[in-house]
C-alpha cells in the first residue's frame, strides 16, 4: 500500500467537491443570518442539525456495510447486496426519526422545533438515499461521481434559498418557506443523481452475503453511530437547552465556517475505508499508518494556513451580533485537526469490528461531553461549547492510540496477522 499520486488524486476530488459544497452551506448560513431574526435563524439552524443527524447515524454505518462486506465480490452481488440495504435503510431511518421527533417533543419547552422537523422528514429519507447511492460510488473508487453526488445537495439548496431570498428581499422571511425549500431541494437533487446512476435493483438479495451477519454490523454501527453522531451534535442541543437564541446563531455560523473544512476529514474516511478492507498482514498496517500520517500532516498544515483568514471574512460578512463567532471558529479549528489524525485509526477499529471498545468509549465521551456543556455553557455560551468538544476529541483519541497500539501489538505476537 505505497503512497501514490491516485491516493492524492481521491482526496483531491473529495475535497474539491465538498469545499464547493461547504461554501455552499457556508452561503446558505449568511444568507439566512442575515435575512431572518436570530430567533428564526437559531430555530432553523438547530432543525438543520436534527436533520443532518438523522441522516448521519446510518450513513457510517451502511457505507461501511456495503464497503467491508461486497468489496469481493462480482459486480452483479454488488449491485444485489446495494438493493438489499437500500431497501433496508428505510426501517432504520423511520427508526431515526421517531427517537428524535420524541426528543424534540420531550426535552425542549419550545415545541416549534418539533413541527418543524416533521415537515421536514421527506427531506430526511430523500438525503438518506442520496447517502447511501454515495456508498455505491465509493466502493467502486469512483471518486469523482463520488464529489458530484456530495456537492449537488447543497448547490441547489443555496441556489433555491438565494432566488427566494432575492424575491423576498427587504421582507419578513418565513421559516415554513426556508424548510420547504429544503425539501424541494432534496428531491431535485436525488432526480438528478438517480438519473445518472446505472445500478441493476431488481435482483434478489444473495446468500453469498449473510443477511444475519449484515443486520448484526448494521446493527452495532448505527447504535455506536448515533452515540457518535450525538457527541458531535450534543453541543449546539445543549446551548439550545441551556443558553440564548444569539449563542445557538453565533455557534451555528462559527460552524458553518468550520464546515467547510470538515471535508478534509470526509475525504481521508472516504479513502482510508477503502485501503482498510484489503489489509491483511502487518507489512499492509504499516503502509496504511505510513498513509494515513502523511495525508494527516500534509492536510492539516493546509487547513491551519488556510484557516488563518477566515475571522477576517467573518468580520467583514457578518452582523455585529455574530463577531464574537471569530473565538468560537478558533476553537473549532483546532478540534478538526484532532479528528482528521484520528479518523484513519477509527477505520481500523471499524474493521476489525472492536463495537464493544467504540460503544464503551463514546458512551463515555458522550457523558462527559454534556457533563463540561453543563459547567461550561451557562458561564461561555458558545465559546464554552466549542472547547468542550476540543477537550472530548483529545481524550477519545488517546484513548484510541491507547487500545489499538495494544491490540495490534498482542495480534502480532499471537500470530493473529502475519
Amino acid at each position: 500500500m505505497t503512497i501514490i499520486k491516485s491516493d492524492y488524486h481521491k482526496v483531491a476530488y473529495v475535497i474539491s467537491a465538498s469545499l464547493i459544497s461547504g461554501g455552499c452551506v457556508w452561503l446558505t448560513y449568511t444568507l439566512l443570518s442575515v435575512t431572518l431574526s436570530i430567533v428564526d435563524f437559531a430555530a432553523f439552524s438547530l432543525t438543520n442539525e436534527f436533520i443532518l443527524l438523522s441522516v448521519a447515524v446510518m450513513e457510517g454505518a451502511f457505507i461501511s456495510a456495503y464497503i467491508f462486506y461486497s468489496k469481493n465480490e462480482d459486480v452483479i452481488i454488488q449491485n444485489i447486496f446495494f438493493n438489499y440495504l437500500f431497501k433496508l435503510r428505510f426501517f432504520y431511518v423511520s427508526l431515526c426519526i421517531f427517537f428524535v421527533c420524541l426528543f424534540l417533543y420531550f426535552f425542549y419547552e419550545d415545541k416549534s422545533n418539533f413541527f418543524y422537523f416533521l415537515i421536514c422528514i421527506p427531506a430526511v429519507y430523500i438525503l438518506s438515499a442520496i447517502s447511501m447511492i454515495s456508498a455505491y460510488f465509493q466502493q467502486k473508487d469512483d471518486f469523482r461521481y463520488l464529489a458530484f453526488i456530495r456537492l449537488l445537495p447543497n448547490v441547489i439548496r443555496l441556489l433555491f434559498i438565494a432566488v427566494i431570498t432575492f424575491i423576498f428581499f427587504g421582507e419578513n422571511l418565513s421559516l415554513w418557506i426556508i424548510f420547504l425549500i429544503i425539501i424541494i431541494s432534496s428531491f431535485t437533487s436525488y432526480f438528478l443523481i438517480k438519473k445518472t446512476m446505472v445500478v441493476n435493483v431488481r435482483n434478489n438479495f444473495s446468500d453469498s452475503v449473510e443477511k444475519n451477519s449484515v443486520n448484526n454490523f448494521l446493527f452495532k454501527m448505527i447504535f455506536l453511530g448515533l452515540i457518535s453522531v450525538l457527541i458531535t451534535k450534543v453541543d449546539i442541543l445543549m446551548l439550545a437547552k441551556l443558553s440564548t437564541s444569539l449563542e445557538v446563531a453565533i455557534y451555528s455560523i462559527a460552524y458553518s465556517y468550520a464546515k467547510l473544512f470538515t471535508v478534509v476529514s470526509l475525504a481521508i474516511n472516504s479513502v482510508m475505508v477503502n485501503k482498510a478492507a484489503g489489509i491483511e498482514t502487518i507489512y499492509e498496517y504499516k503502509k496504511y499508518f505510513k498513509l494515513s500520517f502523511s495525508l494527516s500532516i500534509s492536510l492539516s498544515f493546509l487547513l491551519l494556513l488556510v484557516s488563518t483568514v477566515v475571522p477576517y471574512i467573518m468580520h467583514f460578512t457578518l452582523d455585529e451580533h455574530y463577531y464574537s463567532s471569530e473565538n468560537v471558529y478558533a476553537i473549532m479549528v483546532y478540534s478538526l485537526v484532532v479528528e482528521i489524525f484520528f479518523i484513519p485509526l477509527v477505520v481500523i477499529l471499524t474493521k476489525k469490528k472492536a463495537f464493544k471498545f467504540l460503544l464503551y468509549l463514546n458512551f463515555l465521551l458522550l457523558i462527559l461531553n454534556v457533563i463540561l456543556d453543563y459547567y461550561f455553557i451557562p458561564i461561555y455560551g458558545a465559546y464554552g461549547a466549542s472547547l468542550t468538544t476540543l477537550v472530548i476529541r483529545c481524550v477519545g483519541s488517546s484513548f484510541i492510540i491507547i487500545y489499538l497500539a495494544i491490540r495490534l501489538k498482542n495480534e502480532k505476537n499471537y500470530g493473529s496477522i502475519q
